[in-house]
């Protein structure tokens, strides 16, 4: 959750008898039933809002919860709780140890441009941590060879991404953005290259482990 265009939903239903994608986007949800459709899959049921809007009764319960890089949660602890009741067998999470390239980028550029710090979402350190206060004994593994650069065919198309991406709606700080991607990438011909230093996280835990 959210289920996106069905990066993770239509290989499990290949292999599961059912399949539940919670997705809050319209947009994402076309996207998923038209993969549905070309791929002739009949066993993914949609529901079409936020995780933490749904009851527990219109979710039901199921044997695998995955939630793939979607943990921001106003209140995460009933967040976790509401998967951890859901789950018959077990639930995975995959999600950030440390500053993500993407955020690293606002929080070196926010200062500057806005005059105020960017406050990333809470890593896996407080999510493990929320989950031992709550009596879930979870295993952490980090997933190797995941690191994905991004690339920029020019530093204008560098500098427009990163605009879009602070929610800039004119080219006042282009020349900011512009020093920042020269000093912090690395160029190939007119190309720029920023460097993923992201690290991945799998955090999962069996529903057996949890104290009574």
């Amino acid at each position: 959750m959210p289920a996106g265009p069905g990066t993770l939903a239509l290989p499990l239903a290949r292999r599961a008898r059912q399949v539940t994608a919670v997705e809050p986007s319209l947009a994402m949800v076309k996207r998923l039933e038209m993969h549905i459709a070309e791929e002739g899959i009949s066993n993914i049921r949609i529901l079409p809002e936020k995780w933490e809007d749904l009851s527990d009764d219109e979710v039901g319960e199921h044997d695998l919860v995955i939630a793939s890089y979607s943990l921001s949660f106003l209140d995460m602890r009933e967040a976790l709780l509401k998967m951890d009741r859901l789950a018959r067998r077990q639930v995975i999470l995959y999600w950030f140890a440390g500053v993500p390239s993407w955020e690293r980028s606002r929080m070196d550029l926010c200062p500057k441009i806005f005059g105020r710090e960017h406050i990333c979402h809470p890593m896996s350190d407080v999510l493990y941590n929320l989950l031992y206060s709550l009596g879930i004994y979870a295993d952490v593994q980090v997933p190797q060879g995941t690191a994905f650069p991004r690339e920029y065919e020019s530093l204008e198309e560098g500098v427009s991404e990163l605009r879009r991406a602070l929610g800039l709606s004119t080219q006042e700080h282009d020349d900011t953005i512009g020093y920042y991607l020269e000093r912090r990438g690395r160029r190939e011909g007119e190309r720029v290259m920023l460097e993923d230093d992201t690290v991945y996280v799998r955090i999962s835990w069996r529903r057996d482990t949890v104290s009574p």
